[in-house]
């Protein structure tokens, strides 16, 4: 039974845009690390849950993504969404 479902994703995207913006607030490197470590754990999650998927072709990841991108500060925005696209598998 999947146990990743909308209301999972926006209450965990509630804590992990509290952390992320944190991070950021302390320096970009660390937003910047804070950011990856919480896509790349989202992703192992969802991988235990539903098995291999494609990034793309999930709604989950996909939702989970731009939820992220979308509640992080205006001033690290760019910088976050830059660094998203620069890595591979992401």
């Amino acid at each position: 039974m999947k146990i990743i479902n909308q209301t999972f994703i926006s209450e965990l995207l509630v804590v992990d845009i509290q952390i992320v913006n944190m991070a950021f607030n302390r320096s970009e490197g660390l937003g910047l690390a804070a950011l990856r470590n919480s896509i790349s754990e989202f992703r192992h999650l969802l991988e235990k849950d539903v098995g291999s998927f494609i990034n793309g072709m999930n709604i989950e990841y996909r939702s989970y993504l731009v939820g992220l991108l979308t509640g992080i500060y205006d001033g690290f925005k760019e910088c976050a969404i830059m660094d998203c696209i620069s890595q591979k598998g992401t």
